[in-house]
C-alpha cells in the first residue's frame, strides 16, 4: 500500500479496489473494537479534505476513516465509472477493506451530498447488527449520518437550476464540456473560491487552513483533464435519481438503523424543503434542521454538526458520559 503525505494529519495511503486506486486516509481515533468507526463520504466534486474541519471534534469517540470515491479527489478509478452505483460498489468494497481487522467493528456511515445517497443505498443492503445470513457477513450499519443529502425536491416540477442542470448533463458529451469549462476556465483558486461561494452561507467560517488544503486537489483537476467524464457521470447519474423520486425516496425508507438527517436551511444545491419532505416521510429519524447553514454543515459549522453527532450517537449506544459533548 503506498501513502503520500497529508498535511497536519496523518498520511493519506492507496489501496487497490474494484479496479480503481483508492485515496483514502485514516484520521486516527479509538482503536479498540468496540469504538465505533465512522465512514466519510463526500459529495459531488469533493475530496476526503472536505472532512477535515469535523473530524477534530469527533475523534474523542470515533474513528474516522474517509475516502475519495472514483473520479474525484486523487483516486484514480482505472476502469470504473463515477455513478452513484459504481461508488456504492467501491463504498462497500472499501468499508469491507477497512473493517478487514474486526467484522464486528461498529460502522457509521457518514454522508455528504451524492455521498449521502451513496451511504442509503449501501446501507439499504447490509444486514443490521445482530442479524445472522448471508448479509451479515458484511460489517453491520449501527447508524447513518445523512448531511444535506441529495433527495428528490419537494415539488414534482423542478425549478430553472434543475432545469438548466438536466440540459446540460443528460447528454455525456456536453456534460463533459461543461465539467471542462468549469475547470479550465477558472484558476484552481477561483474554482475553491466559486465553490465554496455557492456551497456556504458566508466563506468566511471555513477554516483558512482548510481552504489551503483543498487547491492541491484542485490542482490536480487541472493536470488530469480525462476527470471531466467522471463528474459528467456523476452529475448524469444525480439527475437520474431525482428524476425516478419514487425510487429514491424507498431507498431511504428502507433504512432500518437509527439515521441523523442534518441540513442547511439555506442550502442552494439541495433545497431545505426536500430534507423536509424527506423527514417527513421518514418520522423515526432524528432531523436537525442547521439553521443559516448552507450545503456543507462540516467546513461551515464543524463544532455544531459534531455536537449533535456526539448526542445521537449518545442516545444510540447509551455512553452519553464517555466523552464530553462538543457545542
Amino acid at each position: 500500500m503506498e501513502t503520500e503525505e497529508h498535511g497536519p494529519f496523518p498520511p493519506g495511503a492507496f489501496a487497490s479496489l474494484l479496479g480503481a486506486r483508492v485515496h483514502w486516509v485514516d484520521f486516527g481515533g479509538p482503536s479498540e473494537p468496540g469504538a465505533p468507526l465512522c465512514v466519510l463520504v463526500h459529495g459531488l466534486g469533493g475530496s476526503t479534505v472536505n472532512w477535515e474541519s469535523v473530524v477534530p471534534h469527533l475523534l474523542g469517540r470515533f474513528r474516522c476513516v474517509a475516502l475519495d470515491l472514483a473520479g474525484f479527489g486523487r483516486t484514480d478509478p482505472g476502469p470504473r465509472r463515477g455513478t452513484v452505483e459504481d461508488n456504492t460498489a467501491l463504498l462497500a468494497s472499501f468499508v469491507s477493506m477497512v473493517t478487514a481487522d474486526s467484522l464486528s467493528r461498529t460502522v457509521v456511515l457518514v454522508g455528504n451530498s451524492m455521498g449521502g445517497l451513496i451511504c442509503a443505498r449501501y446501507a439499504c443492503s447490509v444486514a443490521p447488527p445482530g442479524d445472522v445470513g448471508a448479509a451479515s457477513a458484511r460489517p453491520a450499519i449501527a447508524g447513518v449520518v445523512l448531511l444535506d443529502p441529495t433527495v428528490p425536491p419537494a415539488r414534482l416540477v423542478p425549478g430553472p437550476g434543475g432545469v438548466l442542470a438536466a440540459g446540460l448533463y443528460a447528454v455525456p458529451a456536453v456534460g463533459r464540456a461543461a465539467a471542462r469549462a468549469r475547470r479550465s476556465w477558472r484558476t484552481p483558486e477561483q474554482n475553491v473560491g466559486d465553490t465554496l461561494r455557492l456551497c456556504t452561507v458566508d466563506p468566511a467560517r471555513v477554516d483558512p487552513d482548510v481552504v489551503a488544503r483543498h487547491l492541491p486537489v484542485a490542482r490536480r483537476r487541472v493536470t488530469h483533464p480525462e476527470m471531466d467524464r467522471f463528474y459528467s457521470d456523476a452529475a448524469r447519474s444525480i439527475l437520474w435519481h431525482l428524476a425516478h423520486r419514487w425510487a429514491t425516496d424507498a431507498t431511504y425508507a428502507s433504512l432500518t438503523m437509527p439515521v441523523l438527517l442534518v441540513h442547511g436551511t439555506r442550502d442552494r444545491l439541495v433545497p431545505f424543503s426536500g430534507a423536509v419532505r424527506i423527514a417527513g416521510q421518514n418520522p423515526g429519524w432524528r432531523f436537525v434542521p442547521a439553521a443559516d447553514c448552507g450545503h456543507l454543515p462540516m467546513l461551515e459549522h464543524p463544532r455544531w454538526l459534531a455536537g449533535h453527532m456526539h448526542r445521537w450517537w449518545s442516545d444510540i449506544a447509551g455512553d452519553a458520559g464517555s466523552v464530553p459533548v462538543v457545542d
